[in-house]
């Protein structure tokens, strides 16, 4: 909700963006428009407006027994449940697949709900010889008997859709990882998209570690902040640094250490002392909220989006689980032998063999099953945006115009724009791979255009 028309960029969300890829809690560019957190709705009052909760992650309750095969019974009748909400009868279903398991459960229950999702897959080059998570996707509509379509990127794709991307996410989405977004536009008004966002951070546990399972939420907030700065922050290195002037570093990671601590202190007051939860929580109240920053035109933009994962009873009753649970992706396993044999037999894009179920025995069973076989080659990125800039004089010159321009970083005012610039060279000449920094780059600058010209 925009209060006034200032169009300053907040030093202490430009610090947050850097260090975690996207910002924390309710923060925005702006220094005074803040986002509705997630669980709650706005009351305004004729002097004054403020947000009250509508419920709170730490009310639900944690279960005291827990077997992982009977939670994943449960799930999959959920999973059924909520992907068969996510569109009304004899909808067109669309499904982007990956090489993952997050999508290849998404497929297989909108299959047995829907009958006939569609499903495309996107990557680089053109069709033959297909990359393993190319090859793995197809696998997964052949066994499943769908349609699948396979639509090469350009390799300078990022210069065409960089602006939209950016602006239907409320700029909250690094623009390098956009084409999730935009590839809705593939396909003709009045489809579905059913998207496995999420499955990684609920079903899989992305983000278990073993010292943050160990961890309480009776911990200090002082010490959970500094776990997660030390853990997730990208602030801590020097190509990272370097970019910053040095006059406004210390500004920029204050002001990224304060949103964190904030965001702790938020989550501490919510749950109590005993909760083993509270990186899940913490990463539900902070990362999922980019994707419902800008919810209206997102999940309409063409195809209308849906996110199974997110539905709340689905959600809910992960939430209920002990986190060790889903470590290691052992949850998302288990459903899958479950529910989906056959996708557990298409081998996994991480380890490039069948997905090996949770235990010694089903552990066995599996490298017993893949010896002799040759397994799929290491996992490679969709798109390659350290050689496509090598390659693409239309993609060096959009970076170089969006962020060495006189109306670019230099309008935001912290940035060695001569170390911008020699780092832009050397990743067009192959020296170094700055994509990740050029691309957080790109965002913040697509950011304040966005914010100064009202478009958000």
């Amino acid at each position: 909700m925009r209060l006034d028309t200032d169009t300053s960029m907040d030093p202490c969300a430009i610090g947050t963006l850097l260090a975690f890829e996207h910002l924390l809690g309710d923060r925005t560019y702006c220094p005074s428009v803040r986002l509705l957190p997630v669980g709650s709705q706005l009351r305004l009052t004729p002097s004054a407006f403020e947000m009250e909760p509508t419920f709170r992650y730490g009310q639900i309750p944690l279960e005291a027994k827990q077997d992982r095969a009977r939670v994943a019974q449960q799930l999959i009748s959920l999973l059924q449940q909520a992907v068969g909400a996510s569109f009304p009868r004899g909808a067109r279903l669309v499904v982007p697949l990956s090489g993952g398991l997050d999508s290849r459960l998404i497929v297989a229950a909108a299959h047995e709900v829907n009958g006939a999702p569609e499903t495309y897959t996107f990557g680089a080059g053109s069709i033959e010889p297909l990359p393993p998570d190319v090859t793995i996707a197809r696998h997964v509509a052949e066994q499943l008997g769908v349609k699948w379509t396979f639509l090469p990127l350009e390799e300078d794709w990022l210069a065409t859709h960089a602006e939209h991307a950016a602006l239907l996410t409320d700029c909250q989405l690094d623009v390098i990882h956009s084409i999730a977004v935009v590839s809705s536009r593939a396909f003709p008004p009045g489809h579905y998209r059913l998207c496995g966002s999420g499955g990684d951070i609920g079903l899989g546990g992305k983000f278990l570690r073993r010292l943050s399972l160990a961890m309480r939420s009776g911990e200090s907030s002082e010490g959970i902040a500094e776990y997660l700065w030390r853990s997730r922050s990208r602030l801590q290195r020097a190509e990272w640094l370097e970019l910053i002037e040095p006059a406004c570093r210390s500004i920029l990671i204050e002001g990224a250490r304060d949103s964190l601590q904030a965001s702790v202190e938020l989550l501490l007051a919510q749950i109590s002392g005993s909760d083993s939860r509270w990186l899940d929580i913490w990463i539900l109240m902070n990362r999922a909220r980019r994707f419902t920053a800008h919810g209206a035109s997102l999940y309409q933009d063409s195809a209308t989006t849906k996110m199974p994962f997110f539905e709340p009873r689905f959600a809910d009753r992960i939430l209920r689980l002990d986190p060790r649970l889903r470590a290691r992706g052992a949850l998302q396993a288990e459903l899958l032998h479950q529910a989906f044999p056959s996708m557990a037999r298409i081998p996994w894009q991480k380890t490039g063999k069948p997905v090996a179920r949770p235990g010694m025995l089903g552990t066995t069973r599996y490298v017993l099953g893949t010896l002799g076989k040759s397994p799929l080659g290491a996992s490679k990125p969709f798109h390659n945006l350290f050689l496509a800039l090598q390659q693409s004089a239309r993609l060096q010159g959009f970076f170089r115009d969006l962020l060495l321009d006189r109306e670019g970083l230099a309008r935001i005012g912290c940035f060695d724009l001569a170390v911008v610039e020699r780092l832009l060279d050397s990743t067009i000449n192959g020296m170094r791979d700055g994509t990740p920094q050029l691309g957080a780059l790109a965002t913040l600058t697509l950011a304040y255009r966005a914010w100064s010209t009202g478009r958000i």
